[in-house]
């Protein structure tokens, strides 16, 4: 009977601790499943929400999943020229002084469904209807990126013709670009693709008129 009774408190103890045990073992479960739902917040957030953000030129509104953003900015570029000749010998034609705008842009860009780019830049101020990249219309396109280093534009953007012409004025040495800018073809309306690597660039595409310009005259 001893035996028994001894083999029982065994046993009862041994279920105790078992008991213990299971109950620590959920208390642990339930704190990890919530330290799991905290992580999946922060590494796969919600599609639908929406950050902004800004650099001091553009204001960006973008998805947390990057599918989907909207940015606006622009650029404003002035010119000023102040002349103190001498001209104490009466010649005439003295130097011009001035300002002037050169570039007032309004640019939005942005990506629809991860695959899609879109971008319309319109320039205010370039008078003269003569002039290669007059007052309008310039980039208005849509690129699909969905080939990776593949992008294929079709809309009104540059021309593959000249590196410095295909450099944004952003980065140029001088004001005014060098004369082999003279023969590029600036921009019109096509359809392109390209591709690069680190020490080289290939491109190819097809381009009517100006999206502003008369296709009888162009």
């Amino acid at each position: 009977a001893q035996a028994d009774a001894a083999t029982d408190a065994r046993i009862q103890a041994l279920e105790n601790e078992l008991n213990a045990f299971k109950r620590e073992l959920g208390k642990q479960s339930r704190t990890l499943q919530f330290q799991t739902v905290e992580v999946n917040a922060l590494a796969f957030p919600p599609a639908d929400k929406v950050g902004v953000k800004g650099d001091g030129k553009s204001v960006k509104f973008e998805t947390d999943d990057k599918a989907f953003s909207y940015q606006v900015g622009g650029r404003l570029q002035a010119d000023a020229a102040y002349y103190d000749a001498d001209n104490s010998s009466g010649t005439t034609g003295a130097f011009g002084d001035g300002t002037k705008f050169r570039r007032i842009f309004l640019d939005v860009r942005g990506i629809i469904a991860s695959d899609w780019n879109y971008r319309f830049q319109y320039d205010f101020a370039r008078p003269g209807a003569g002039e290669a990249s007059a007052r309008g219309i310039r980039d208005a396109y849509l690129q699909y990126t969905g080939l990776g280093p593949y992008p294929i534009t079709i809309g009104s953007h540059k021309e593959y013709i000249g590196l410095e012409h295909l450099t944004s004025g952003l980065y140029s040495t001088f004001i005014e670009r060098s004369v082999a800018d003279l023969f590029s073809a600036d921009r019109h309306i096509g359809i392109g693709i390209g591709t690069y690597r680190p020490n080289w660039t290939a491109n190819i595409g097809v381009f009517g008129e100006r999206p502003e310009g008369d296709a009888a005259n162009e």
